[in-house]
């Protein structure tokens, strides 16, 4: 281990199986403490099922996605060969003890909770910081996340985007957008550049309408830029360049689709359809696009 080294590892979605108390359907608990002599914070996410999927970010190896389990009271977390083990994981306990094995060697992990956050029955919490279970190639993301009594759900009021060799922030977005507790960012390439972007849920509408905010990777200023593309749950063609939009209504009886080229960070629409629910038919069939505007 190397001799000024700093751990901060995130263990998110860890699905939770137990067959005495458990905590609710959606938790996440945030430890701090130890790796032997070394500072270690670790954010555990729960749900119901025994998979996990975990984030190690630190000095000492770059942000990465690890997956596990928790079976018999044992959390077990891996990166290939390397290993966060917690043969007595309890996430009722105040403490938790462990061990991280790496090339072989064993190093002593202790921790104390911090706070827990329940998704499902809390009802007001102060800004908490939550990462989310993706990373950039470079760089990991920190969520500032509250939630008052008068709303239906928690909020995300801030993005800290973080370099990974230096832990220090490299941006910081303020915004207002749900938050899923689970995947409220999303990786990709947005404008067909060949550069990672990224996007948060903004809103969740009926049935599978949803739209989201993109901010898209500016070569210049090296920061994320918010990028304007509008529109219904939007997918993304890397093979076509084209961003497709499908925006349903009336219990699915009517669509309208569109589809879009990226011009300068633009988006250009080149087609959309409309269609519209037959009872003769049966089925879906087109007509004319301001019906269905």
């Amino acid at each position: 281990m190397k001799k000024k080294f700093y751990l901060l590892i995130t263990i998110l979605w860890l699905n939770l199986i137990s067959q005495n108390k458990t905590l609710a359907a959606d938790s996440q608990i945030s430890y701090s403490g130890f790796i032997e002599n070394y500072p270690l914070e670790l954010v555990l996410a729960l749900n119901s099922t025994g998979e996990a999927k975990a984030i190690a970010i630190s000095h000492f190896h770059e942000a990465k996605i690890m997956t596990g389990k928790w079976q018999k009271k044992e959390l077990k977390i891996f990166e290939q060969k390397d290993l966060f083990n917690f043969p007595q994981f309890n996430p009722e306990q105040e403490k938790i003890q462990g061990y991280w094995w790496e090339k072989g060697k064993k190093w002593k992990v202790q921790l104390n909770k911090k706070f827990t956050i329940d998704f499902e029955t809390e009802t007001e919490w102060k800004e908490k910081e939550i990462l989310p279970p993706v990373v950039l190639k470079d760089k990991y993301f920190r969520l500032l996340v509250s939630k008052t009594k008068d709303q239906y759900e928690p909020r995300v009021r801030e993005i800290k985007i973080i370099e990974k060799k230096t832990n220090k922030i490299s941006q910081k977005i303020n915004l207002d957008c749900p938050f899923n507790g689970r995947e409220n960012i999303i990786i990709d390439d947005y404008n067909f550049d060949g550069i990672e972007d990224f996007s948060i849920l903004k809103e969740s509408y009926a049935g599978a309408n949803t739209t989201s905010l993109y901010f898209l990777y500016d070569q210049k200023t090296k920061k994320y830029l918010e990028s304007g593309f509008k529109g219904i749950s939007l997918t993304f063609d890397k093979k076509k360049k084209r961003i497709y939009e499908t925006n349903q209504c009336c219990a699915g009886t009517q669509v309208m689709k569109a589809e879009y080229k990226v011009v300068n960070n633009k988006m250009i629409l080149t087609k959309e359809k409309c269609q519209k629910w037959d009872e003769k038919k049966q089925k879906l069939v087109v007509k004319a696009i301001n019906e269905c505007k």
